[in-house]
């Protein structure tokens, strides 16, 4: 069977996407030169992917016009993004005290989001629905590489070890990986609620994906799944219509608002604290940032990289020495503190009100149904963790929609 470099080269950009964050995990490597070769080859393929199409301008699976109509969903995000950095500008103090080192974190992140969505568009274009087929090949493929190098580096005990792990709780489970783990979450959703094709090996399929996903011991990702799961469950045939989408969306704004606000009160930790739920830590981290902002109208936002930069500098004292903090561990939280109270508020509305009816507007019922099943499941998992970063989860909760489409 000949292979299309398209496939290829989009399978690859897919699970290098993957690769690239477990280089400590798989490789036992933190820094160095191929640390950062194996951490930037997503965005090395995906520029080898653009130049491929600006040369290969021919075999589209997806016409132009349509390919374009998804293209423009992206407009307004770019936009708030540089609306955000125009008042960090002005507003806030952290581009001030890190300068260029800021503005470079800052391209940074639009170029992140620009390879996020350039994926989509030429992975679409090209392969058309058989898109989500090359991703799930590249989860697969990548779980399997994590299972082989569990055999090799720990052995048959460090596996079993791995999995009495996940009901001791403890930290010793080497197939913790976070980025796989949740992107495992959205293919379990689809081809449980939303597949519809006839596939001889679906079953084995999600057997794998499930026994892969349970393995990642995510407590939230679990969460996220029987949320999404019922919710998919009661709409899956039926769909949703403009007026449930707006309804649910204008909920979940408000939900997540509601949720920042008890986080800035103290009532959420005290919620937990009155139930005896862990934290993990996370007050402590949460603590950091509420302390050095305010939840009101006054707030503009630190800047789309000001958390990262701080998180980067900060005294190590006041957060208790926690090692290895990469984020805020909470995407809602985040949002608010880098887009400020108006600017979250749009970017919510982006996600939750906007995508959702330009799907239903632009391409049909059932995308914009299987969207909002997506991005509940995303919601859930971005009150513990920095899954609005991570590169495939972003990459599916685009595709995963457009998989219904027929090619034109």
């Amino acid at each position: 069977m000949k292979i299309k470099y398209s496939e290829l080269i989009g399978t690859l950009v897919i699970l290098f996407a993957l690769i690239g964050n477990q280089s400590t995990r798989l490789f036992g490597i933190s820094y160095g030169f191929l640390f950062k070769i194996l951490y930037f080859s997503k965005y090395i393929l995906c520029f080898l992917f653009i130049a491929y199409y600006l040369t290969h301008r021919r075999s589209f699976a997806v016409t132009k016009n349509v390919s374009n109509r998804f293209l423009k969903l992206s407009i307004p995000l770019f936009a708030l993004m540089i609306l955000t950095e125009c008042l960090a500008l002005g507003f806030s103090e952290v581009p001030q005290i890190y300068g260029v080192h800021y503005w470079s974190r800052s391209l940074f992140v639009f170029i992140d989001r620009f390879c996020i969505w350039t994926t989509c568009f030429l992975m679409w274009k090209y392969i058309g629905k058989k898109s989500l087929d090359c991703i799930t090949r590249a989860v697969v493929a990548d779980a399997i590489i994590i299972l082989v190098c569990a055999l090799i580096r720990v052995g048959i005990s460090g596996i079993a070890n791995s999995f009495l792990s996940i009901l001791a709780d403890t930290q010793e489970n080497f197939f913790e990986v976070h980025e796989l783990t949740f992107a495992i979450g959205m293919l379990i959703i689809y081809y449980l609620f939303f597949d519809a094709e006839r596939r001889s090996n679906k079953k084995l399929l999600v057997f794998f994906l499930t026994i892969s996903f349970l393995l990642g011991d995510k407590r939230i990702g679990i969460f996220a799944i029987v949320v999404a799961g019922i919710f998919a469950l009661f709409v899956r045939k039926r769909g949703l219509s403009k007026k449930s989408l707006a309804t649910l969306g204008s909920c979940g704004i408000l939900i997540c608002m509601l949720y920042i606000a008890l986080i800035y009160n103290s009532v959420f930790f005290a919620m937990l604290l009155k139930y005896n739920i862990s934290s993990s830590g996370r007050d402590i981290i949460f603590g950091y940032f509420t302390r050095r902002t305010t939840f009101g109208i006054s707030h503009m936002g630190w800047g789309i990289a000001g958390i990262s930069k701080v998180i980067e500098n900060w005294d190590a004292s006041e957060v208790m020495y926690m090692q290895s903090i990469s984020g805020l561990h909470n995407d809602i939280l985040a949002t608010y503190i880098s887009y400020g109270i108006i600017g979250s508020i749009l970017w919510f509305a982006y996600y939750l009100l906007y995508l959702p009816n330009r799907f239903f507007s632009k391409f049909s019922k059932r995308t914009a149904t299987i969207y909002m099943a997506m991005v509940l499941y995303l919601f859930v998992t971005y009150l513990t963790d920095n899954t609005a970063d991570y590169f495939v989860c972003q990459v599916l909760l685009l595709l995963i929609p457009l998989s219904q489409l027929r090619n034109s």
